[in-house]
């Protein structure tokens, strides 16, 4: 056993809770998102990274928006809107057990219900992939 590929993932504090970045190469990206209740994430889309959540315990609210004009959801365009008065939002209740998969392009936000651990499974993250309408806050 090589040692040198044996390490400490590194661990993001955020607003929300943490993430635990397992791996991150040039074909995935693996991490572990703690969510605490009473808090929300931005509002963000990638227009690259394809992401699947599965909820491994507590309750998450995984929101969907897009433009309630247009009924689109195109990377970037939301944005034009100001305040966010033409966003629809779809709501998706997940308990331990469930996936769901964020389509590319898709304006997303979650927050915990209760104590969360959500597995991330996706294709490479680079933060310049991320477009945010809102930061992360408290509710």
């Amino acid at each position: 056993m090589q040692e040198e590929h044996i390490e400490f993932p590194e661990v993001t504090e955020k607003l929300w809770g943490s993430e635990r970045n397992i791996v991150t190469n040039k074909e995935y990206t693996g991490k572990i998102l703690n969510i605490n209740p009473g808090f929300i994430s931005s509002i963000h889309a990638h227009e690259k990274k394809l992401e699947t959540f599965y909820v491994r315990e507590g309750v998450v609210v995984l929101s969907f928006y897009r433009n309630g004009k247009e009924k689109t959801s195109v990377f970037g365009e939301i944005a034009a809107f100001g305040e966010y008065p033409l966003l629809e939002q779809t709501d998706y209740l997940l308990t331990p057990g469930m996936a769901i998969t964020i389509e590319r392009k898709q304006y997303h936000s979650f927050k915990a219900l209760s104590p969360a651990e959500v597995f991330e499974f996706s294709t490479p993250h680079a933060d310049e992939d991320v477009d945010r309408l809102r930061e992360s806050r408290p509710l």
